[in-house]
């Protein structure tokens, strides 16, 4: 019985940490990303050129994503701002990002023809 326990306990960890990570990120992204990116399951952009977090996370595994945003975002908008984000932050709001992928629907190699939308930093 006992040992059923620490099972129990060993599994639910890392998918209440995946929770904690998820809500850190939508509030980042809600505080962050709003003003241009749509930040949810079927909302429009209000930037045209600032692609939805739901078609990022098509583009993106978990890792790629982690390390793009760590390394920082180049692009050429204006109004995209520079944001030095902790590792902590950066993992966050890619988790939150790929929360919002279709199940069974992630990463580029399902999408033919697609690039990333994010370039990393020179």
């Amino acid at each position: 019985m006992k040992f059923a326990i620490l099972l129990l306990l060993l599994l639910a960890t890392p998918a209440a940490a995946d929770d904690a990570a998820v809500a850190l990120g939508k509030a980042l992204a809600q505080k962050n990303c709003t003003s241009c990116h749509a930040i949810g399951t079927d909302d429009a952009s209000t930037i045209a050129d600032a692609p939805p977090f739901r078609d990022i996370a098509l583009r993106y595994d978990l890792v790629d994503l982690e390390d793009s945003l760590n390394e920082g975002v180049a692009t050429e908008h204006p109004l995209m701002p520079n944001w030095q984000m902790t590792p902590e932050q950066a993992h966050a709001l890619a988790s939150f990002i790929m929360s919002l992928a279709p199940a069974g629907k992630l990463k580029s190699e399902n999408i033919p023809g697609s690039q990333p939308l994010l370039a990393e930093r020179p």
